[in-house]
Order: C-alpha cells, then structure tokens, then sequence
C-alpha cells in the first residue's frame, strides 16, 4: 500500500482531479476498515499529513480517524498490548487534531475496562503521551509567538 498512498497522496499532492479525488476516497475508505492492522495506522498518519494543508477537512478527518481506531481498541480487534501498534497509535496521537476530539475520555474509559494490568499500563501510557504531545505543541506555539 505504500507506493500507492505515496503516488496518491504525495506525488499527486496538488492534482485534484476527479478521479484522483474519487481514488482517494476510496483508499481512505478501504484504510478505515482495516484500521486493525498497526501498518494502516501507519498509513494513516501519512495520510493525514497530507491533509495538514486544509484545517477543516484535517479536523474532520483526524476525527475519522480517532473514531475508527477508538472503535477497534474498544471492541478488542486492536490489540494494545503490541509494542508495534502502541508506537503507531503514539505517532498518530502526535499529528491528529485533539481540538475536536475527546481523545482523554476515551482513552479513561479504556482504562477501567481493561481486564488485564498490561492493558491498563498500556492506555496509561497512551494518555501521557497525549499530555506530553499536547504540551510539545503548546510550547512551540508559545515559543513561534515570542520571536
């Protein structure tokens, strides 16, 4: 799927043809039912770089996206005891919109469902993260507004 969402989503960056559109839909789609897999979400993450350029459409996307994954962690398809799609949701929290989305109830909700102690550590692990990807962008932010 790499060189696919490559020449879709990076060589054809500016080509916003029909049915370039239509292709992209369609893989987005197809990415979002597969969102099981830590190499999606990877996908993903590139996916959603590429929709940086445009706020709105990013903002609603990232929500998708959050969405889709939310849904596989709390159903039991995504599993988070994986170092490897531990590191992928990592990446994904550090790029995805958290204006809009309630990232930190889900993931509290996760916790005290979670039968094992790995699994508990694991979406521990996950809201630091989100706290620490937060305070990053926040502190740029304050840094670019000094210069």
């Amino acid at each position: 799927l790499y060189p696919l969402i490559h020449e879709l989503f990076v060589v054809q960056e500016s080509n916003n043809v029909p049915d370039i559109i239509t292709q992209r839909e369609v893989v987005e789609s197809i990415l979002l039912k597969n969102v099981i897999h830590y190499q999606v979400i990877d996908i993903l993450w590139i996916v959603l770089h590429w929709y940086t350029v445009d706020v709105r459409n990013f903002k609603r996307y990232s929500a998708t996206v959050w969405s889709a994954v939310s849904i596989a962690i709390s159903q039991g398809r995504l599993d988070v005891s994986s170092h490897k799609v531990m590191i992928s949701i990592h990446r994904l929290l550090d790029i995805i919109s958290h204006e809009n989305i309630p990232i930190i109830n889900t993931l509290l909700e996760f916790v005290s469902a979670a039968a094992s102690m790995t699994s508990k550590c694991s979406y521990i692990c996950l809201i630091l993260r989100y706290f620490a990807s937060c305070h990053n962008k926040r502190s740029l932010t304050e840094d670019t507004g000094r210069k």
